[in-house]
């Protein structure tokens, strides 16, 4: 307290003039002051109010953006990709629907800019076991309409079994559509031009 306050025509109740911690001087009166009501100058009302609405700190950030846009997909009917996602049955974990704290912890921070979530399985849930992050061609060959090709056991992509015989996707795409049979269109070598 630093002094009594002027009285007001409104009110005969007794203020006193105070000096709050934060510098800000303010009026309170004599009841709120013996009660412990008053404790600053609003100030405190204001930090916890802040704190409260504060969880993680990242709500601006990529990271939450990405969180907050597989909720869309799969939660709202308005959004635009809704029917490629919760419209076929794809859900939010329980774990991440209202949690971005266990989504971080679950995820971690993606490997570079250019990464971002990718289901494993298309048509599973955004649930840790079957969420990676993942650059835009892998994500490219993980898409459902992605053409898998299995020879000796092994399924692949056309675009991964590219890499792993040297041949242009191209070229792989266009011996299957002549009718060549898949371990000819994958291990026959490509005749060199004259």
């Amino acid at each position: 307290m630093i002094r009594l306050a002027p009285k007001t025509k409104r009110s005969d109740e007794v203020m006193w003039v105070c000096a709050c911690d934060c510098g800000n001087t303010c009026s309170v009166r004599s009841k709120a002051l013996r009660n412990g009501v008053t404790r600053s100058c609003g100030c405190l009302h204001k930090e916890l109010l802040s704190r409260s609405r504060k969880t993680h700190g990242m709500s601006e950030t990529k990271l939450c953006q990405v969180w907050s846009g597989i909720k869309k997909r799969c939660i709202n009917p308005r959004q635009k990709a809704y029917a490629d996602y919760g419209g076929r049955g794809i859900r939010v974990c329980d774990r991440w629907i209202d949690s971005f704290d266990n989504f971080l912890l679950d995820m971690g921070l993606p490997p570079g800019d250019k990464h971002t979530i990718d289901r494993i399985d298309n048509d599973g849930d955004y649930e840790p076991s079957n969420c990676r992050w993942a650059t835009r061609s892998e994500q490219a060959r993980n898409k459902r309409n992605s053409i898998r090709i299995t020879l000796y056991g092994k399924t692949l992509s056309i675009s991964d079994w590219a890499d792993e015989t040297g041949l242009t996707r191209s070229a792989i795409t266009q011996r299957i559509s002549n009718g060549w049979s898949v371990e000819d269109a994958l291990t026959k070598p490509r005749r060199r031009r004259r």
